[in-house]
């Protein structure tokens, strides 16, 4: 059973230490060099929420301000979410989606193309992907992705 809650700095360490290798190549690619340091700072500049699947913590989200109508849109997950729950994991975060973006008018991020289960999953939600774009310190491919609310 999965449920969501605002996310605790022990949910941060927890997602941190306990990354798919794929999330971990991620943020190593956008030139992040903590990844508990960054998953810290998101809770304090906006609200972060965690996935758990009976309680444990699975995956971690939120949305930041870009500007007034839009949000940068992002999640980072454990191997739970492919190898425990997919299904379900994939059927909540359709669910949650929506009540995500709230107010914001659109959606949007970059996404490493490496990263196939999330730009898999991208395409579930409906997102639609916009460029490729060349970015990071090792110069690695994204792709730009956004969702105008429905």
């Amino acid at each position: 059973m999965i449920s969501i809650k605002l996310s605790t700095k022990e949910d941060a360490k927890y997602i941190a230490f306990n990354l798919r290798e794929a999330d971990k190549q991620e943020l190593k690619a956008l030139g992040i060099k903590s990844n508990y340091g960054v998953l810290k700072d998101a809770l304090s500049h906006q609200d972060c929420y965690t996935a758990y699947w009976y309680q444990k913590p699975i995956a971690m989200f939120g949305i930041a301000p870009v500007e007034e109508f839009i949000g940068s849109i992002w999640l980072v997950g454990t191997d739970d979410i492919t190898d425990t729950c997919p299904v379900s994991f994939l059927r909540y975060s359709k669910r949650v989606l929506s009540g995500l973006i709230g107010e914001y008018k659109m959606a949007c991020n970059m996404v490493d193309k490496r990263n196939k289960v999330h730009v898999e999953w991208l395409k579930w939600l409906g997102f639609s992907f916009i460029r490729e774009v060349t970015f990071g310190p090792e110069n690695n491919t994204f792709y730009e992705f956004a969702k105008v609310k429905e």
